[in-house]
């Protein structure tokens, strides 16, 4: 265990420590709240990006059902691209 003597500058060099965690921790406190906020900003972009994802998932769900019934599965599907078609 560290022992420190008990004088004047001891206490003076304590208390200059302890000023300076606590500025740091003012600071990270700060900081902390600013990350939140940011946090809390991305988190409603997410959610506006999921639903409009959700928007166009469930139009291309539709759109997916309709032409199952109008053209039938065998009608949908895939055929290797035409070669020429990537020249163009």
């Amino acid at each position: 265990m560290l022992e420190i003597t008990p004088t004047r500058s001891t206490y003076l060099e304590l208390q200059e420590e302890r000023v300076g965690m606590e500025e740091g921790y003012h600071f990270l406190d700060e900081k902390r709240l600013v990350l939140a906020a940011e946090a809390l900003q991305e988190l409603e972009r997410y959610e506006v990006a999921m639903q409009d994802f959700m928007h166009l998932f469930r139009k291309a769900t539709e759109a997916l059902k309709g032409a199952v019934a109008r053209h039938g599965l065998n009608g949908l599907e895939i055929y290797p691209p035409n070669a020429n078609a990537w020249d163009e």
